[in-house]
């Protein structure tokens, strides 16, 4: 089984099942012939993003506040678009994140 970097997430509605191992394990059904593509499209209530640039955080804003005034429920990085593949973030991407 390959290992992947981490991923990120935010969530924006206020459900308490939100987190729940039965939702999270939703949003992650990998395709039967490719165990590293997820099922799931996008939707008003899931985009995928394949990079988290700490320079692009006023797009990222419009994207969060479209999703959070909206149905929106999760916006994950580290998934590449079309086909949806798990790639993870890159490590020196994702600690960039939080020292900004």
């Amino acid at each position: 089984m390959r290992s992947f970097n981490p991923l990120l997430f935010f969530h924006f509605t206020m459900n308490k099942d939100s987190f729940s191992k039965r939702n999270l394990e939703s949003l992650f059904v990998c395709r039967a012939d490719k165990h590293n593509v997820l099922k799931r499209k996008e939707s008003t209530e899931l985009e995928v993003k394949e990079n988290f640039n700490w320079s692009d955080k006023a797009k990222y804003g419009k994207l969060f506040c479209s999703f959070a005034n909206n149905k929106g429920e999760y916006i994950i990085f580290g998934i590449k678009d079309k086909p949806h593949e798990l790639i993870g973030l890159r490590n020196d991407n994702f600690s960039k994140t939080w020292k900004s």
